[in-house]
């Protein structure tokens, strides 16, 4: 898979040009001292005394991080089994490639379809949710999630922005984000007849008071303020100079949402969490957070990025 798309070829180049500059027999030299000097910390770090940094393993064909290594050695070794769909919550690794995500997200997907022998078997998962960084671009990884909960068909996205800790790149209360999970199975695939998503931006409109006024879908019984502040959190406008300012933003009907910012008088575009972390508190009344969203098309970031940074001491990761 990774070969037939020119804009996945570079994680191969990038995995063959580190483990060639091993030599000949430099990889198996180098994992033998991972090896050992792994065993001399797992010693120390058991007395309690860590004098050492914990070894990095070096990239190369025992390395899990390698190009489908995952898929290897967690998933191939027990492929095909009865399976009712897919729940998955993976893709923080690929924070600094959400452009590329595009692409490689559909793929896998595609990837795993295939070897289950099922060619729509439903596929659930989790959009990333929040977390601070300087040096990478979850809202853009957000953003691919979302297009691919709507582009490949019988896939269905879980909002979790607001779960995520600021700080801490594993969540500690996960009860949460597997409820909405489990709605949206019962929803999406086992058909009942259940909200099992948040509002979900449809259209804005401008007003004549230099407003700019978003209808939603998923509004379910309504939409409301999970903090009952008077205003909502999220929101930025920008004019078509692409300079986006913080908006207030209130409830003003079942559906609807209305954005302004004095200093934007001809707001022409919207973002709802373009943001790596912050806060939200958009809900509809049955408990779902509002999808991420944004109207404008301006370059990402990530684009032409196709391989993660080099890590400064080993190349451990791709």
């Amino acid at each position: 898979m990774l070969m037939s798309d020119k804009d996945f070829r570079p994680i191969v180049q990038h995995y063959d040009s580190i483990v060639n500059s091993y030599g000949s027999d430099g990889y198996e030299k180098l994992y033998n001292r991972y090896v050992s000097s792994l065993a001399e910390y797992n010693q120390l770090n058991a007395e309690q005394k860590k004098y050492i940094d914990k070894p990095v393993e070096p990239m190369g064909r025992k390395n899990f991080h390698r190009p489908i290594g995952l898929s290897e050695t967690m998933l191939n070794t027990v492929i095909p089994y009865t399976l009712k769909g897919f729940l998955f919550y993976q893709g923080e690794s690929n924070t600094a490639r959400g452009a590329q995500y595009r692409k490689l997200f559909p793929a896998m997907i595609n990837e795993w379809r295939t070897a289950w022998g099922q060619g729509d078997i439903p596929f659930l998962f989790i959009q990333l949710p929040r977390f601070e960084t300087k040096t990478r671009y979850w809202y853009e990884l957000r953003e691919a999630q979302y297009l691919t909960s709507h582009h490949v068909k019988n896939t269905a996205m879980v909002v979790a922005f607001d779960q995520g800790n600021p700080k801490d790149i594993h969540p500690i209360v996960k009860d949460t984000v597997g409820w909405r999970l489990s709605q949206l199975a019962l929803g999406k695939v086992y058909g009942k007849k259940v909200v099992c998503q948040g509002p979900e931006f449809k259209k804005m409109t401008k007003t004549a008071d230099g407003s700019l006024l978003l209808d939603f879908t998923n509004a379910g019984t309504g939409l409301v303020s999970k903090d009952n502040a008077a205003t909502l959190s999220g929101f930025a406008v920008a004019g078509k100079d692409g300079k986006f300012y913080p908006a207030e933003a209130i409830i003003v009907g079942k559906n609807q949402v209305k954005v302004k910012n004095n200093l934007v008088t001809n707001p022409v575009d919207v973002r709802y969490l373009w943001v790596n972390s912050g806060d939200m508190n958009l809900f509809n009344k049955e408990g779902f957070p509002a999808f991420p969203f944004r109207t404008d098309k301006y370059r990402l970031a990530t684009e032409s990025v196709y391989v993660n940074p080099e890590p400064k001491i080993c190349r451990s990761s791709l």
